[in-house]
């Protein structure tokens, strides 16, 4: 009788549970071995790129994370939501912050140290919130081979729906003149009103020719960065258009050594980008004078013609038909890849290599009989009282180019003694000059 009732029992029991469970609904998804938290699908791919049609998070992740360490995309715009924080820096102006394709934490796209709405700086720390809807748009990376990230500088073209305002083309004092080469150089007024759209934080791709007069007192550095900042415009007062010209060089992209070398009242033409600092358009640092008061910064004229680069004074004419002095670098008494005290000094002639502001220094090789002369490397030569009308450097040829140097090689005579520099965009990279032989004619 005990056995029966027992049976019974665990009949119920059974009967019991198996009615519970039907009520309990079947869960959404299942856990997997990370702490018992359900992972939901993940979005599918879409979108282009665009600012018309920017990538998800999900797209920008997949083409991300198969980037090695170091490669950078170009500039690309992915679509997501603000799922979390971490810094929106007062101090710098910028944000690092991650977004998702659901607002949450997971599948996330870090975005570093990017810039507000329109690419202006933050001013409050409340201007983005997690849950906003942003494009973002910027160069990417994947950090270490195992961070997606957008790089620093990327910035919002759109919050919660919302798109900068673009700014009305401003309203000039003259009419804009000039085509921004060096021989029309851009008036202030063209420039204002040729890049008054330019992002905030943006810096155009080309350089510039512009024409104006200095107003007011201009800083001039002539120590350690030998550089100076100024405002230029059309008639050179202060009601007038301004373009501020930022940390620019003295001509021949020198630095300046002299603080009275240009003052107020003075007309001159500088080279540079255009940047946007803050909404104010200006000429970027690293710009240069081209010519002051109609003095311009170099005669020389510079031909590249296959694996030689010749150099002549226009403003000097020939002494005799023939050249004066050959110098073969191989047999100036050098070692090989020689760094070092790379001069010759004799009562014909002196000859000097320099590192200048590059980052590697000139250097001899014994098995191409040449010095090679990297980014920013400078090359000084006197021909001890003799004026120079034209050289030309014979160079190397290899792997199918011919080593001539930069397109931004400077050529200035200083106290009648030629110095030419390999000058680049960086202190390093471009194209290297290859020096062989010089072959020097005399002027007068």
């Amino acid at each position: 009788m005990k056995k029966i009732i027992y049976s019974v029992i665990m009949l119920a029991m059974a009967t019991f549970t198996m009615t519970s469970c039907e009520d309990v609904p079947a869960p959404y998804g299942f856990p997997e071995e990370n702490g018992g938290e359900v992972n939901t699908p993940t979005a599918e791919p879409a979108g282009t790129g665009t600012e018309a049609d920017p990538y998800n998070v999900a797209a920008a992740l997949n083409i991300i994370k198969a980037m090695a360490d170091g490669d950078v995309t170009e500039n690309i715009c992915v679509k997501g939501k603000i799922s979390a924080i971490d810094d929106v820096s007062l101090d710098y102006g910028n944000a690092t912050y991650y977004i998702s394709d659901d607002g949450t934490t997971k599948n996330q796209l870090q975005v570093f140290r990017g810039m507000f709405l329109g690419g202006v700086k933050f001013t409050k720390t409340d201007q983005i919130k997690v849950g906003d809807e942003v494009v973002v748009k910027g160069k990417c990376k994947n950090f270490k081979g195992n961070t997606p990230e957008f790089d620093a500088g990327s910035s919002i073209i759109s919050l919660n729906g919302n798109t900068p305002t673009a700014p009305d083309k401003p309203k000039t004092k003259f009419d804009p003149t000039g085509k921004g080469t060096q021989a029309d150089p851009y008036n202030v007024a063209a420039v204002l009103q040729t890049f008054y759209n330019l992002e905030a934080g943006k810096t155009s791709d080309n350089e510039i020719y512009v024409k104006g007069k200095i107003v007011g007192a201009p800083q001039i550095d002539t120590g350690q960065y030998g550089n100076a900042t100024y405002s230029i415009a059309q008639d050179g007062s202060e009601g007038d258009d301004k373009l501020l010209i930022f940390r620019g060089y003295d001509l021949g992209k020198q630095k300046f050594t002299d603080a009275a070398k240009i003052k107020e009242g003075d007309e001159v033409v500088v080279c540079g980008k255009v940047t946007n600092y803050n909404g104010s358009i200006q000429i970027a640092q690293g710009n240069y004078l081209v010519s002051i008061n109609g003095g311009g910064g170099s005669s020389f004229k510079k031909t590249v013609d296959g694996n030689t680069l010749t150099i002549e004074d226009t403003s000097l004419s020939a002494m005799g038909d023939a050249p004066n002095l050959t110098l073969n670098l191989d047999g100036l008494g050098w070692a090989d890849k020689q760094a070092e005290n790379l001069s010759v000094s004799n009562s014909e002639f002196a000859i000097s290599f320099e590192k200048g502001e590059g980052t590697t220094p000139p250097t001899y090789y014994a098995s191409t009989k040449g010095v090679r002369m990297y980014a920013k490397n400078v090359l000084n030569l006197d021909c001890k009282g003799k004026k120079i009308k034209k050289i030309v450097f014979f160079c190397e040829s290899a792997g199918g180019k011919n080593y001539v140097g930069n397109p931004q090689l400077t050529v200035e005579n200083k106290d009648g003694k030629l110095v030419v520099c390999n000058d680049f965009s960086t202190t390093k990279g471009g194209m290297q000059l290859r020096i062989q032989k010089i072959v020097i004619t005399y002027g007068k």
